[in-house]
């Protein structure tokens, strides 16, 4: 049996559906407001990052970032200092010396990405973000650079020759990280890493001699005797075998490296001329 309800609980039920109502149109506000705000900034970042719009820096983000990315740099730290640094130049470029502290952070980063097999493909690509920052910012980084000379790394003498170091270093990373890729302890690929260590070790035979093991003159011995000892066991290539350890003599003995060293290229010289690499 259907009873009336009471006009206090009809007001109650109003009162309350109401309610909801403007709670769920309050949450609809709330959530169209919320993703046109994220639609906005993902707008923002990616105007940004295609060069489009500049990052929106206060006085206060300048000198943090700035303050960060200098004590990067001192403490030697270049990809955190790269972090810091790099939208400051975005957005003023001309603030303190951010300029030229990324540009020696994207300098001293490749560096060692050359010098680690892990990164070396990163090498080249460092070096020319270096470059770029240059070619963007050059009067300004020229007259910074005038101005505080004691920015420049030692040797450098000047801004320009700094530059021409940058290109320097961008090509023998390259031709050094082409040689690796080439597989050089594989005997298909011996010609590859051979070809453009070769070229590499004529413009700097120094290239990266600090690390013995890295050494550019180094790897064209051990892949010079690695081929040398295939060509004569496996393809029994007298001739072809005898030119590859020559050079690979030739270039230890000329770069005095250690005697052992070049008693066991001298080694395998004798095996060569004893063995006439007969197969069989």
């Amino acid at each position: 049996m259907n009873q009336k309800l009471k006009p206090g609980t009809r007001r109650f039920i109003a009162l309350m559906l109401g309610l909801t109502v403007l709670l769920l149109l309050g949450g609809g506000i709330i959530w169209f407001l919320a993703f046109s705000r994220f639609n906005e900034l993902q707008q923002q970042a990616a105007a940004i990052a295609s060069g489009k719009a500049k990052p929106s820096l206060s006085q206060d983000d300048l000198e943090r970032l700035y303050r960060q990315g200098s004590q990067s740099y001192e403490a030697k730290d270049y990809a955190p200092a790269i972090e810091s640094l790099k939208p400051i130049t975005d957005f003023q470029s001309n603030y303190k010396e951010s300029a030229p502290l990324l540009l020696l952070s994207y300098k001293a980063l490749g560096e060692i990405q050359a010098g680690d097999l892990a990164k070396l493909e990163f090498a080249s690509q460092t070096f020319d973000q270096a470059l770029t920052l240059a070619q963007i910012l050059r009067p300004q980084l020229t007259q910074q650079f005038a101005t505080s000379p004691k920015l420049l790394p030692e040797n450098s003498g000047s801004f320009d020759n700094l530059l021409k170091n940058l290109e320097q270093q961008k090509d023998w990373a390259g031709r050094y990280a082409r040689g690796q890729a080439g597989k050089p302890e594989t005997p298909d690929s011996w010609d590859t890493a051979l070809t453009e260590w070769e070229t590499l070790f004529r413009d700097n035979p120094d290239y990266l001699k600090p690390n013995p093991t890295l050494w550019v003159g180094a790897r064209l011995m051990d892949t010079y005797e690695a081929k040398a000892t295939y060509l004569c066991r496996i393809k029994g290539s007298y001739s072809e075998a005898m030119f590859a350890a020559n050079r690979a003599y030739e270039i230890g003995f000329k770069n005095k490296v250690a005697d052992t060293r070049q008693k066991s290229l001298r080694y395998l010289l004798n095996f060569l001329n004893q063995s006439q690499c007969q197969e069989g």
